[in-house]
């Protein structure tokens, strides 16, 4: 593990200062690892990634225990800071509180929840990530889905789906959360913060539906594409069950393809059926991460709706679909700088 400069203990350090120390800890990391190690931690973002707040990770990588871990981190979080996203205290910097915070922990809270005929389990990387800089993570698995797949009624539909969430949220006892949800998973995510709002510091919608008063996810897809999710629930899925979309269809890369198809299950129709009602009710951050590496795609809707909106953030990955699974190591960058 790396040591912890003197100047971060017990205050904020300066950008100038975090920059200095990050270039100089960017060195000793560099110059520790082979060169084909130094191939396959370099962070490959081709320009994509450039998350606001990201100089809040120059630091973090002093935590990090893996050096290739603490590599990436590292080269997001200066990146980041050199694209002029603007300073920040260094509050949620391992090891850096701010005097001015009231004695805030450094540890974030994440719940990251999965989009459909997904379940928690296609979050292990990424949850493995976040654990190990010193994060309090949950990825639960909705009804019907995953693990719980025994599970499976005709009853279930998005409400059955937020109050999975909430009852996670509220049997924790959580607060101050970072709540994620990829794809499918942004009808979720907006019908939690609708109910427990209060609970939360920062919805992260990846690659995600975005869904406005009074829409359901089919009022986000081409009619042909939803027709034929309702013709495939009524011959293959007694009525209410939809087969899931093949890994390739996603952009999922090839080693893991097999192994997403896998782990999939079919999806209740009426959680893609039923509409939301939404009051818009507000927390303190709203992200919105969209993947460039698939086309056409559904939330390149959202990414023109919210690249520019001064009440986003905004981040974009070089991958396909399922990021957590195509690249974990920067979404949980990207999730950090989120906090």
């Amino acid at each position: 593990m790396m040591d912890m400069p003197d100047w971060c203990k017990g205050h904020a350090p300066s950008l100038e200062q975090a920059q200095v120390e990050a270039e100089h800890a960017f060195t000793r990391i560099r110059d520790s690892l082979s060169e084909a190690e130094y191939d396959e931690a370099l962070w490959k973002k081709d320009g994509q990634v450039l998350g606001h707040g990201g100089q809040n990770l120059l630091i973090e990588t002093f935590s990090l225990d893996d050096p290739k871990q603490a590599f990436a981190v590292l080269q997001y979080g200066m990146e980041a800071a050199a694209s002029g996203a603007g300073r920040q205290d260094g509050a949620r910097m391992v090891g850096c509180a701010d005097p001015a915070d009231s004695g805030r922990t450094t540890m974030t809270t994440f719940v990251l929840v999965h989009g459909a005929w997904h379940g928690g389990w296609c979050y292990k990387r990424v949850a493995r990530l976040l654990r190990q800089a010193g994060h309090e993570v949950y990825t639960p698995t909705l009804t019907g889905l995953g693990e719980r797949a025994h599970l499976m009624n005709r009853a279930i539909d998005l409400d059955t789906h937020v109050q999975d969430i909430v009852g996670v949220i509220r049997c924790e006892e959580l607060s101050d959360v970072v709540l994620c949800g990829h794809s499918y998973g942004g009808m979720v995510i907006t019908g939690v913060a609708e109910q427990i709002a209060a609970k939360i510091r920062s919805l992260v919608y990846l690659d995600a539906f975005v869904p406005e008063d009074g829409k359901s996810l089919f009022d986000y897809l081409p009619a042909e594409l939803s027709g034929q999710m309702r013709d495939d629930a009524a011959q293959n899925g007694e009525g209410y069950k939809v087969t899931p979309i093949p890994a390739a269809a996603f952009a999922v890369n090839a080693q893991d393809a097999a192994w997403v198809d896998a782990m999939c299950v079919k999806q209740p129709l009426a959680t893609f059926e039923q509409k939301l009602e939404v009051s818009g009710r507000q927390v303190p951050k709203r992200v919105y991460m969209l993947a460039v590496g698939r086309e056409p795609s559904p939330f390149q809707q959202f990414g023109a709706r919210f690249k520019d909106d001064q009440g986003w953030q905004f981040v974009s990955f070089a991958c396909g679909h399922d990021v957590m699974v195509d690249q974990p190591q920067e979404l949980a960058a990207a999730l950090i700088a989120a906090a």
